[in-house]
């Protein structure tokens, strides 16, 4: 109901004969600053020529409206009655070549990229169907599909947020997104680039120390306060480093569930992959049934001992886990 009556306020507020042409060529990005404070936001209407399937991505940070930071109401209006509206990004694939009309409303800074069918940001370019996994000792049937690109609308600076990836989903647990290299190369990402660390790792021929600053991404809401297990695994096309993490931000022991976390490059390095999954740690004689709060390093140290040495220290266990990342085949060209 919120979206409808903010669209309905734009329609009535910013007549189309108001309206702003803009010349965004494919590829590329505009950046707007139509007021120059957050406490001083305006509204406003812009006009864009979009090809048959071009993506169009308009992101805005919040402004200061009546005292509080408001994402602003964003609506792509297009040829034939094609609409999206959202607030703080909206995403939309040009089905037909035209102009579409992007309205804004209570706004200090607007960003707007173009991509056309087959750029790297919105196109994975890896088709579902050349990507085959084993789901059997999860009990799963892969679901493989293309996510869309997820822009931000905080205060980085755009083109930021994360690049169309392919989706390999294993049940609700298990998920694996691989992603162009080069896409990656042509955002703002948050958290950084983790490539490079990664890179870094698979080149190196000692141990891999399970540390709690081993790279994520995406990031969530959380911090790694437990890590397990860090290894490379090797496979015929994707080289991984694989870990164990407890992620909270709070300090809670037992540990109901640990997060399996790997990330991956191929050997042609044209594709990163991150892979997360769950599983957790059967209870060890003597462990506390509810959960404790503060950290308890020797309790950590005990599980790290189990985990390395008892195959039956998790459910699933972690040869299961990795027996996924093995099965993974996608095409890969020599390196």
């Amino acid at each position: 109901m919120r979206a409808i009556l903010a669209c309905l306020m734009l329609l009535a507020a910013l007549p189309a004969r108001g309206q702003e042409v803009l010349g965004l060529a494919p590829g590329h990005t505009l950046r707007l600053h139509a007021a120059a404070r957050a406490e001083a936001p305006v509204s406003r209407a812009y006009a864009v020529s979009l090809a048959a399937g071009d993506w169009l991505a308009v992101t805005a940070p919040a402004a200061q409206v009546m005292g509080a930071a408001t994402e602003p109401a964003i609506e792509v209006l297009g040829p034939g009655g094609a609409a999206a509206q959202d607030y703080g990004r909206v995403v939309v694939r040009a089905a037909v070549a035209g102009t579409w009309r992007v309205v804004v409303r209570d706004f200090h800074a607007l960003s707007l990229s173009r991509y056309p069918a087959g750029h790297p940001v919105v196109d994975p370019g890896i088709a579902p169907a050349a990507v085959r996994v084993d789901g059997r000792g999860l009990g799963a049937v892969p679901a493989i599909a293309v996510e869309p690109l997820v822009p931000r609308y905080d205060d980085a600076p755009p083109p930021s947020g994360w690049p169309a990836r392919l989706a390999v989903k294993l049940g609700e647990d298990f998920a694996i997104h691989l992603y162009r290299r080069d896409a990656m190369r042509q955002m703002e990402l948050w958290p950084p680039d983790p490539v490079p660390v990664v890179a870094a790792l698979l080149r190196g021929t000692a141990p891999v120390e399970a540390r709690t600053d081993l790279p994520l991404f995406p990031i969530g809401n959380f911090a790694v306060a437990f890590a397990a297990q860090a290894e490379r695994r090797l496979g015929p096309c994707m080289d991984w480093v694989r870990y164990l993490a407890f992620h909270t931000q709070e300090s809670v022991w037992p540990f109901e569930r640990l997060a399996y976390v790997a990330l991956g490059l191929s050997r042609d390095g044209r594709v990163f992959a991150t892979a997360l999954g769950e599983t957790r740690p059967i209870p060890a004689p003597g462990e506390p049934a509810e959960a404790r709060e503060g950290t308890n390093p020797a309790y950590e140290a005990a599980l790290r001992r189990r985990i390395a040495t008892d195959p039956a220290a998790l459910d699933p266990p972690l040869a299961t886990l990795d027996a996924v990342l093995a099965s993974l085949v996608i095409p890969c060209a020599a390196p």
